[in-house]
């Protein structure tokens, strides 16, 4: 069923329920239009009470597809902005020596080194698998600390 999916995608070239929204709005208006050609006076007017009602909801849901592609519009530019920040901030940090020291860990004893990158790249103690020791001396070479 999803590649289905995938492959209808494939073919509308984009969203499906677009595609469909863009097919079912005109034939909405032409029958609309048929039904209305027919009537007059208050039946006329009921029919049309009915149909704006009907338009109203399709619009509100066009509406709300709107917001919620904004609102993840939103969301990628706070994260790049956020991201940028921190590297901005953190390179300043390291313009400080006592902030690059305290940083890098100059000065510190192997295992608290260790232990302090163990904490600021969230990895697990030592001895409960994740990061082994050559690749934390990587990191560190890196990273200029060792």
């Amino acid at each position: 069923m999803a590649e289905e999916a995938d492959e209808l995608q494939q073919a509308v070239g984009g969203s499906v329920t677009d595609a469909l929204a863009g097919w079912l709005g005109p034939q909405y208006a032409m029958a609309a239009r048929a039904q209305l050609a027919e009537l007059k006076g208050e039946d006329r007017l009921k029919l049309l009470r009915a149909f704006v009602q009907d338009w109203a909801l399709l619009r509100q849901g066009d509406q709300t597809a709107q917001r919620l592609e904004i609102d993840r519009e939103r969301v990628v530019l706070e994260r790049e902005r956020t991201e940028t920040h921190l590297r901005e901030q953190f390179e300043e940090w390291l313009k400080d020596p006592g902030a690059k020291r305290r940083l890098c860990g100059e000065g510190l004893s192997p295992e608290e080194r260790e232990r302090r990158m163990r904490e600021i790249f969230d990895l697990p103690e030592k001895g409960k698998g994740g990061i082994s020791a050559e690749t934390l001396k990587k990191i560190e070479r890196e990273l200029g600390i060792m």
